[in-house]
């Protein structure tokens, strides 16, 4: 079901058709970066709405499953406003051409091999698609909206390095990740990331970098100091933020191994003691993991980022405490009792 504009074609040029020497000061919303002769103007013809242009980038403003508001299309044009032409172009070049109005579920060409996965936006960049797809939650406020947007133009901003090879990785891809393609890729820390999504693969990644470079470089670079030179120099064309495009994002504090239980909290020399937690290194990540009962390394086997199977090693009967540590640091101790020696040693 598709929703009328709820203004008539007089406010909708009032706000929409029109030069601007920079974003708009609507509430909340990125203000105060030069844009050149950026232009939103209204269109019509089809699905078409609006279209913006600047520095020689053009992006349609496109209804689907509903049709966007002034109220809206203003939004985006202020977020697209604060943004470097550089960074739109390159988003250009990868795919992002088209700007679709969904509901509160973005479409997606694949969503009937994957289902759906609760996203706000979505990107599209591969051909014929070429579009991100903006749902209801994208329009909470202007903020939102300027934080998604420039998380999404970021997809196609890496699409644009590699196409369809981005799935084996691009340039960026081996600063946290390891692997030879996806989904067989692993992350060589649990650290160096700024957001627990960003750990998601090296797409959302290399997406969420992009957002924190713009929008609070300190703390990417804080994070990690490579990512943030690889933003500034292959995709945002040399440019830093203004203060007036920040906002005050926190990146992730750092992490270590954690363990959250053991399968049994006694055992004998050879048993296999499920040691279960979080920020293990998992099969296919790089790093390391050490198990130790009572500071003595034992044979282990990562079954998952939480679950590790470790055993026990040959040690007195008496307390003997797990730890894992790995590249990231050391988990706290758990509390593991070694119970005599084996049947098959009194032999």
């Amino acid at each position: 079901m598709r929703d009328n504009l709820p203004v008539n074609a007089l406010v909708v040029a009032a706000l929409v058709t029109l030069s601007v020497p920079g974003p708009a000061a609507i509430a909340g919303g990125p203000q105060g970066k030069p844009a050149g002769s950026a232009t939103l103007k209204a269109a019509s013809g089809g699905d078409l709405q609006y279209r913006y242009e600047r520095g020689g980038v053009s992006f349609e403003l496109r209804s689907r499953e509903r049709a966007f508001t002034a109220a809206e299309a203003v939004m985006v044009r202020d977020s697209l406003d604060s943004l470097p032409v550089a960074y739109l172009k390159k988003a250009w070049q990868g795919g992002a051409r088209k700007l679709y109005r969904d509901d509160a579920t973005p479409v997606r060409p694949w969503t009937f091999l994957t289902g759906e996965n609760g996203a706000d936006a979505c990107a599209v960049p591969p051909a014929p698609w070429s579009y991100i797809a903006l749902g209801d939650g994208v329009f909470t406020s202007a903020d939102d909206c300027y934080r998604i947007l420039v998380h999404e133009l970021g997809h196609a901003v890496q699409w644009n390095e590699a196409g369809y090879a981005t799935v084996t990785g691009t340039p960026f891809t081996p600063i946290s990740w390891v692997g030879n393609a996806e989904p067989v890729m692993g992350v060589k820390s649990h650290n160096g990331f700024v957001t627990d999504y960003a750990r998601t693969n090296h797409r959302e990644d290399f997406a969420e970098s992009c957002l924190y470079y713009w929008l609070a470089p300190e703390e990417l670079y804080r994070v990690n100091p490579a990512k943030y030179q690889y933003m500034r120099t292959k995709c945002f064309g040399g440019e830093v933020s203004p203060a007036s495009a920040r906002r005050k994002l926190k990146a992730i504090a750092p992490v270590a191994p954690a363990i959250g239980s053991l399968g049994a909290t006694g055992g004998e020399l050879g048993d296999l003691v499920a040691v279960k937690g979080g920020n293990f290194m998992g099969p296919l990540d790089g790093g390391f993991n050490k198990v130790r009962f009572g500071g003595k390394a034992t044979v282990h086997l990562p079954a998952s980022r939480g679950l590790v199977y470790a055993f026990v090693p040959d040690l007195p009967q008496g307390e003997a405490p797990v730890r894992v540590t790995t590249q990231d640091g050391a988990s706290h101790q758990a509390a593991f009792s070694v119970e005599g020696e084996p049947w098959w040693k009194f032999w």
